[in-house]
């Protein structure tokens, strides 16, 4: 849904970054078979996922994994809107994306 949003003409001049739990390999080719066109990063040992407090401990019965979330950040670098969801299986909206790309514009 991301990439479906980044590509309409008022986002042409947004883009993303994406941390996940799975290796910089699989998440790698699981960019290029979804036709991503923004960075997804592999974080197996959840090093990044942990800075943001984003684990989510035992989502699945002795594993965790990343909950989802959205930071949006304007061109000073600063985080202007998040959506933080507590639940790993919660997925964001086209219309939270846009608006919150929106603020990151100053639209």
């Amino acid at each position: 849904m991301l990439q479906s949003v980044l590509d309409e003409p008022e986002f042409k001049d947004a883009t993303a970054v994406t941390v996940c739990g799975d290796t910089p390999e699989t998440a790698r080719a699981g960019a290029e078979r979804f036709g991503l066109k923004f960075a997804v990063i592999g974080d197996p040992e959840l090093r990044v996922i942990d800075a943001f407090g984003l684990r989510h401990n035992d989502a699945v019965p002795g594993k965790s994994t990343a909950r989802p979330a959205v930071f949006f950040v304007n061109a000073r670098g600063q985080v202007v809107r998040a959506l933080q969801p507590d639940n790993y299986r919660a997925r964001l909206d086209a219309p939270a994306l846009r608006d919150g790309l929106r603020a990151a514009m100053g639209k």
